[in-house]
């Protein structure tokens, strides 16, 4: 990338974003023992929270970053020796900069699909005892794991950040557009908000006015849909095979269309519920990112629920399975066990709703004594596949700080090469969750900022900002 040597000599260095660690590229299946190698991605801004790149002037001095420009506070990570750290961004082409969100029921608390009858959730195969569960009510707020709707102020604050990405790019004679999109399982093509707010067809937009429509008003009145899964890998897969192709970029009619650099946040709240029902996997949501070269950045919500104990189980799960025999066939967040299903009346046999059987074991999602399910392995995947970020949220009250900067990677992502001592220790047992706690500074033309990586990070008491990584 070439150095962009224009800038301010009156700016300074203020304050450091990051899209936490991923594996080293090769390896995204997980950090190996051998060399503990993972990447950690950052944005760093001066007092008017426009990105600082390569070449520019701050403080006087043209920036350059290398090795001694970072360091950590936990001496378990350290930067690799050499050229490890690198300024990732395009400053060169075209933009467009999406978000996908997810708008199924358990945002809002209601029950999945099929599960409004008896629960069997002590797992005998009959309903009506002590432990099990009775007829709930079609909304169980108690469980939404979004009930104060912060995921709207976080949009609203990335909107805020495209307009100074869109401001920066425009000066330099570069075109930026945005999307907006939400997904839930009605639907096998996510809906184009930019589309639905302006009488044309292109599901991307330069014009405020109607990217202000398509948050404000045509998104903030779709609230989530009852009766609705989260088809996760479908959603992902359908945006960048069609609004991200090459095909679309040339309908905008910009210059050098294959070289646009493109950007997706997704935002999700848990797994993709459809497991074998849908019709697109995370090898599918990977291969379209990697095809059209999209940057993928995951925002995966995961808080305490209010009334964990009141979540039910989606009887449609093991739809499509192949039963199993122990936990290591299944995913991170799953264990093999026999499902437990629902009757009409108290005291009935519990019955397959589809095709499995369901005396038999399929990998089913396992919750925490919180109502969590924990980081995701596939959406680190993902991100390490695509050169983006995964990051995990366990609380709604920082979505906003994780989601509004991203937009300033655009023109400000960095990216370094560091390794873990842990992993190379061994004492990460693999396919295991290892979340990163540190901090992390930076300097730049002699200004020092942190970044911290901790259960406590982040300006509000609730946030959790450590890295999630895992063992190969």
């Amino acid at each position: 990338m070439e150095q962009v040597p224009n800038g301010d000599l009156e700016r300074s260095f203020v304050e450091i974003h990051s899209s936490r660690f991923t594996a080293a590229p090769g390896s995204c299946q997980g950090v190996t023992g051998d060399d503990g190698e993972m990447r950690v991605r950052f944005v760093l801004t001066d007092g008017e929270v426009r990105p600082i790149r390569l070449g520019e002037t701050v403080d006087h001095q043209s920036v350059e970053l290398g090795p001694e420009s970072l360091t950590f506070s936990n001496s378990d990570i350290s930067v690799v020796a050499g050229p490890s750290v690198q300024f990732v961004a395009d400053n060169d082409e075209h933009q467009v900069f999406g978000l996908l969100l997810e708008n199924a029921g358990s945002l809002d608390g209601f029950v999945p699909p099929g599960a409004r009858g008896h629960w069997d959730k002590n797992g005998n195969g009959v309903t009506g005892d002590r432990e099990d569960m009775g007829v709930p009510d079609f909304r169980l707020r108690e469980t939404a794991t979004d009930v104060d709707e912060r995921r709207l102020a976080a949009v609203l604050g990335t909107y805020t950040s495209w307009q100074r990405a869109y401001r920066l790019a425009r000066a330099e004679g570069r075109e930026t557009f945005f999307g907006v999109w939400t997904f839930d399982s009605t639907a096998l093509q996510p809906t184009s908000h930019v589309a639905q707010a302006s009488s044309e067809t292109s599901e991307w937009t330069q014009e405020q006015a109607t990217v202000e429509a398509s948050i404000a008003s045509d998104y903030r009145n779709a609230p989530p849909t009852p009766d609705a899964r989260a088809n996760v890998y479908e959603a992902i897969t359908n945006v960048i095979d069609g609004p991200y192709s090459e095909s679309a970029m040339t309908e905008l009619g910009v210059e050098r269309p294959g070289a646009v650099d493109k950007q997706l946040v997704v935002f999700v709240d848990g797994y993709d519920d459809m497991r074998e029902m849908g019709s697109e996997g995370i090898g599918d949501a990977i291969r379209a990112a990697r095809e059209h070269n999209v940057r993928v950045f995951v925002v995966h919500l995961d808080p305490a629920l209010e009334e964990p104990t009141l979540l039910r189980e989606d009887p449609m799960y093991p739809e499509g399975q192949t039963p199993c025999s122990d936990d290591t066939e299944c995913k991170n967040y799953e264990t093999c066990r026999k499902p437990r299903g629902y009757t009409e009346n108290a005291g009935d046999t519990v019955e397959s709703p589809g095709t499995y059987d369901i005396d038999q074991t399929y990998c089913l999602p396992e919750h925490d004594a919180a109502g969590r399910v924990g980081p995701i392995h596939d959406y680190a995947r993902l991100a390490c596949e695509t050169g983006g970020g995964y990051i995990y949220a366990p609380s709604a009250e920082q979505l906003g700080y994780e989601m509004a900067w991203t937009p300033l990677a655009l023109d400000g992502l960095w990216e370094a090469r560091v390794e873990s001592a842990a992993f190379k220790r061994g004492e990460v047992a693999s396919g295991e969750a290892y979340q990163v706690q540190t901090e992390m500074s930076a300097d730049v033309a002699g200004t020092v900022r942190e970044y911290s990586f901790s259960e406590q990070g982040g300006p509000g008491a609730e946030f959790d900002t450590r890295g999630v990584v895992f063992a190969r």
